[in-house]
């Protein structure tokens, strides 16, 4: 991959992940998977370039679902793109590791 394509997704997967996790949640509730209509909505109406609409499929699509879609990762692995979007996923000031309590300190 180029620097051009990994500069692109990098940008993508940062909108993406600013967001369309908020949208979703408001629109259908906090979900680990939404179907292919909820975030094609989502994604319009978060007002992002739905033709990197595989950013959000990969994170989003349970996998049976998602290996259907498997021609919208031509350029990029799914993992490459789920990778890409969790670098650039917001924090919150408490959660900067799994192995935290809620307070944000550590056991």
């Amino acid at each position: 991959m180029s620097w051009l394509a990994d500069w692109r997704l990098k940008h993508v997967a940062r909108r993406y992940a600013q967001r369309l996790p908020a949208r979703l949640s408001a629109n259908w509730g906090s979900s680990k998977t939404y179907t292919k209509g909820q975030i094609d909505t989502a994604i319009l109406e978060a007002r992002l370039d739905p033709n990197s609409s595989y950013v959000a499929y990969a994170i989003y699509l349970p996998p049976e679902e998602l290996a259907a879609l498997q021609h919208h990762f031509s350029r990029h692995s799914i993992h490459a793109v789920q990778a890409a979007f969790e670098r650039e996923r917001p924090r919150s000031a408490g959660s900067q590791s799994g192995d935290y309590y809620e307070s944000g300190l550590a056991p």
